[in-house]
């Protein structure tokens, strides 16, 4: 799930300098996405305590998905505002991410609540190189408009999302055993049980 990471802060960006009216203007869509995480996490965390995880973990997914369908799209009509308003929704998703480890250590017997946040922070170790790999190949999959295909990378598996209703846009959900992490990858999925 961290791969994402990587693929939208370079590709944002990269991205910014390439359709920006100006070169000054070209890391507005990494200070918005930043931003916009900032300005969720309480509304989030809230809203996981109120409705539960899984519930946070979907919204966040569905900002991730329809940040990342908005990116391509605005990118090939080269609208700044729009890509602008878009990693708005990114930010909202990569929040998301962050809250995995917390989820990991409720979800954890008491003997196995610090190993369960620390493999779960460490698989950010795992997600750069793979990420970067993936930017890799995806960056001209749309050519020539360039980074568009580093979006959809964000967004990939919508079959997966489809034949697990039970898990619908979720990109992570807790069992009775632990914590399950569905990486949602163009071409596979993976899942990890992180402890149990």
């Amino acid at each position: 799930l961290e791969t994402a990471i990587p693929i939208v802060v370079v590709a944002s960006g990269l991205t910014g300098l390439m359709i920006a009216p100006a070169n000054w203007m070209a890391t507005i869509p990494a200070a918005v996405q930043m931003a916009s995480a900032a300005i969720f996490a309480a509304m989030i965390s809230r809203l996981m305590i109120r409705y539960g995880r899984r519930f946070g973990f979907m919204v966040c997914s569905i900002s991730m998905a329809l940040g990342g369908i908005g990116s391509v799209m605005t990118i090939i009509a080269a609208s700044f505002w729009g890509f602008t308003l878009c990693q708005a929704l990114i930010g909202l998703g990569l929040l998301g991410i962050n809250f995995f480890r917390y989820a990991a250590a409720e979800a954890a017997t008491e003997h196995l609540k610090a190993s369960a946040s620390s493999l779960t922070l460490a698989s950010g170790l795992i997600a750069v190189p793979i990420g970067g790999m993936f930017f890799a190949i995806s960056t001209n999959l749309l050519a020539p408009v360039h980074f568009a295909g580093a979006y959809m990378i964000v967004c990939a598996r919508p079959d997966y999302w489809t034949s697990h209703p039970e898990n619908w846009l979720s990109m992570g959900y807790l069992s009775r055993r632990g914590v399950s992490v569905y990486g949602l990858y163009s071409g596979f999925s993976w899942r990890r049980h992180v402890f149990g």
